[in-house]
């Protein structure tokens, strides 16, 4: 059983790429779909995250309301940990899920976007490390890595002093 990478797209890259560099068709089409891969678990981690916290803000938002209300002498016939109390909070966590997947999931607005591009970058070479990390054998990488962000952290340390 021949991978799909192979069967179908090694033919296709081949005939594009000049005889000279067809030699790294294996290694563009491995580093590429590896790539694909982890771009895909990134945006699964955050959708799961944004259903996590959603469902996790709903619930403390659903009892620390009830718990006010009861505080106030409101007069509700729902214990936090009630079943009732899980239907309100899951319809609650559906708005807030539905509200981070359509409008906000990790979009800031543009001067904010513009403050953070270091952090942005600081994370995405942290990514990067992190996937590069088993596949560089010289550690060349890891320490360019290591090196700029102590500079970075230095620079941001001296700043702030």
């Amino acid at each position: 059983s021949a991978r799909v990478s192979s069967r179908v797209l090694t033919p296709a890259l081949e005939y594009v790429i000049p005889e000279d560099y067809r030699k790294w068709t294996q290694p563009i089409l491995k580093y590429g779909c590896k790539t694909i891969g982890v771009t895909i678990a990134w945006w699964a981690e955050r959708v799961i995250t944004a259903f996590h916290s959603s469902l996790r803000g709903a619930e403390l938002l659903v009892s620390g309301l009830l718990i006010q209300a009861a505080r106030k002498n409101f007069s509700f016939k729902m214990d936090p940990a009630s079943k009732t109390a899980g239907v309100v909070a899951a319809g609650v966590a559906g708005v807030g899920f539905y509200w981070q997947v359509t409008r906000t999931l990790y979009k800031l607005p543009f001067l904010i976007q513009t403050m953070l591009l270091p952090l942005d970058i600081a994370e995405w070479l942290l990514q990067c490390t992190s996937s590069a990390s088993r596949t560089d054998r010289n550690g060349l990488f890891t320490n360019l890595i290591a090196c700029i962000c102590d500079e970075f952290y230095v620079g941001v340390r001296a700043g702030s002093t």
